[in-house]
């Protein structure tokens, strides 16, 4: 197993990359790890938990990642450098072979789980799954076409189907186990210590913009001022709540009633999980 990982971690991507992993595989529909690694999808690279991931559920993600990081290359016209950092301290190499490793070892513990706590696709997810996939196929130009864009992304058709399964199962498991009074759902003072740790909390504000949006000029100066004026009135009503519950209560309706932010305004104007600084 060890000898397996060294082989993959050590020199996988630059392999790869020689093949045309990032413009399709080539080889076999049945097994195009096979072509590509010279070793079966199947192969067994690493465990988590006592279960096994394999060369297919490793080098599927690895085919997502080397064609982000091309993309991002492409799209900044820039020329594509694997020992790149971007300025950070990891370079593209190292990224996209962490990164694949850690999203491998997230679907395994979901799907692991899933099966731990009785979590499986009903007939009804099962049912969607082929009509989506028969609205994929039409969309592509038929059975031939999705065959080539199953290679193109180093999968088959059985695998496609699993990793497809597992955005459900998760939902399924969060929805069920993280609800208010499922097994792990959170108390509030699970979610208080993880925001302080954390330096997390919700805001609210009211934008009052001085620039106009279409052109991104100023305003002029007597319509700044005029900003001004209103906020400071905004502020005023404000301070001069003393109950909470009626300063938020107040603070809600000045908000619907003059902030210009678009940005929140389908979440009553919250903006959660802000960091310290943001």
């Amino acid at each position: 197993m060890k000898k397996i990982m060294r082989r993959v971690l050590g020199g996988a991507l630059s392999l790869v990359m020689m093949v045309g992993l990032l413009t399709g595989c080539s080889g076999s529909a049945q097994d195009p790890i096979q072509e590509v690694m010279g070793y079966d999808g199947s192969t067994v690279l690493f465990t988590v938990d006592g279960n096994d991931v394999t060369a297919a559920d490793y080098f599927f993600w690895m085919a997502q990642n080397a064609d982000y990081v091309a993309s991002y290359f492409t799209g900044m016209g820039l020329e594509l450098d694997w020992t790149n950092t971007l300025g950070g301290s990891q370079d593209m190499d190292s990224y996209v072979k962490d990164s694949s490793m850690d999203t491998a070892v997230l679907y395994s513990i979901v799907k692991s789980k899933a099966a731990e706590y009785g979590y499986e696709l009903s007939k009804e997810d099962e049912a969607a799954y082929d009509e989506d996939l028969a609205s994929a196929k039409e969309e592509l130009g038929g059975d031939e076409e999705y065959e080539d864009f199953l290679l193109s992304m180093c999968i088959t058709d059985e695998g496609m189907r699993d990793m497809s399964t597992v955005g459900v199962l998760y939902n399924q498991m969060k929805d069920g186990l993280f609800r208010e009074g499922g097994e792990f759902a959170a108390t509030p003072e699970d979610l208080n210590a993880y925001a302080e740790e954390n330096d997390l909390l919700c805001a609210k504000h009211i934008l009052l913009m001085t620039q106009d949006m279409t052109t991104g000029e100023a305003l002029p100066e007597a319509d700044a001022a005029a900003k001004k004026a209103q906020a400071e009135d905004i502020l005023a009503q404000l301070q001069a709540i003393e109950d909470p519950a009626d300063l938020e209560k107040k603070f809600d309706e000045l908000m619907n009633e003059y902030s210009e932010d678009t940005g929140s305004n389908t979440n009553g104007g919250l903006y959660e999980n802000v960091a310290k600084g943001e």
